[in-house]
């Protein structure tokens, strides 16, 4: 059930740790206020959480109480901050990687296969293999 929330009354969460879920987060930061909505962001190929969410409260007070206290939930130190603090970081986080690391390449493998390989998961404007002085592949890459 989502409920009205004013923008004043959203915090952003670091650091979760893999497997939670929205209800019991949703539970954890109902101690602080009535909770409105969470919003996990995960990760669109695997489904799996990115590590951090945003906590929507009813109301203003519930996301004070949140933002000024330490949480640890699962052993794990969150991060916890008004939503708009966090300001371009946000929008960094949510935005698609732009370099990714692969590794384990059989060393004949080329530019091209890889870019042609990637490029079935969305556009690749780039490809950089590590090679050996000789030229060679040394089995990793960008």
């Amino acid at each position: 059930r989502t409920l009205p929330v004013q923008d004043e009354a959203q915090v952003f969460v670091k650091g979760l740790y893999e497997g939670i879920t929205e209800t019991e987060i949703g539970q954890y930061f109902s101690h602080f206020g009535t909770v409105a909505n969470v919003d996990m962001k995960v990760d669109q190929l695997t489904g799996q959480s990115r590590g951090f969410c945003f906590v929507a409260f009813h109301d203003v007070t519930g996301a004070s109480v949140a933002s000024a206290c330490e949480h640890y939930i699962g052993g794990r130190k969150l991060e916890v901050k008004a939503a708009d603090s966090y300001g371009g970081q946000v929008a960094q986080l949510l935005a698609e990687p732009e370099k990714v690391f692969v590794g384990g390449l059989p060393k004949d493998s080329d530019e091209g296969e890889i870019m042609t390989f990637f490029s079935q998961f969305g556009h690749v404007t780039d490809v950089s293999l590590k090679r050996f002085p000789d030229g060679s592949s040394r089995g990793f890459g960008f």
